[in-house]
């Protein structure tokens, strides 16, 4: 079985912001720096184990098809809990195609594994995992001092990524 996501890859700018932030925070927080074991996304489909992606690639390949780009903002910091910090999202009602339509077209595959997140439509981009309340509160003071992010980006693309080692891939990747 391989483990594998549907994301959107984020690209340009924002890709290289991300990926120069994660960096510094691995450095200054002895924590693993995300870029260099996945690529800078939006996670739109929590990971899932499956041994035959095919009908994932086919609906995935189906809303591509159908959808247009449309503009979205990746600004500010969050976190969820005392763990998980990142780069928030602020999407337009088109983004809802992804909880509506998207997740229960992926339901009706057999074997397919969901986590509550995947209808929260809380899209954003993971820059790191704090092991303890009190780095929590480190990494998240080190970044109330930053300029606060903010990308104006198009969602033009989904991607399905997988994961047969260490290091995250990109296993197909469709434009729109």
């Amino acid at each position: 079985m391989m483990k594998y996501a549907l994301v959107y890859l984020i690209e340009g700018d924002a890709r290289a912001y991300h990926g120069t932030l994660t960096h510094e925070l691995s450095q200054n927080f002895g924590i693993k720096n995300l870029s260099e074991k996945i690529i800078p996304h939006l996670t739109l489909k929590s990971p899932f184990y499956l041994d035959d992606i095919s009908p994932v690639e086919g609906i995935v390949g189906r809303f591509s098809n159908s959808l247009c780009p449309f503009t979205f903002a990746l600004e500010g910091f969050g976190h969820f809990d005392k763990e998980v910090i990142f780069m928030d999202t602020r999407c337009p009602e088109e983004m809802e195609v992804i909880p509506s339509e998207i997740v229960p077209a992926l339901r009706e595959i057999r074997g397919i594994s969901f986590s509550p997140y995947d209808e929260s439509g809380n899209y954003h981009a993971t820059l790191a995992y704090a092991s303890s309340v009190e780095q929590f509160k480190q990494i998240m003071d080190f970044l109330q001092k930053k300029e606060p992010p903010y990308f104006q980006l198009a969602l033009d693309n989904l991607a399905i990524i997988k994961k047969p080692d260490k290091k995250w891939e990109i296993h197909k990747k469709y434009g729109f």
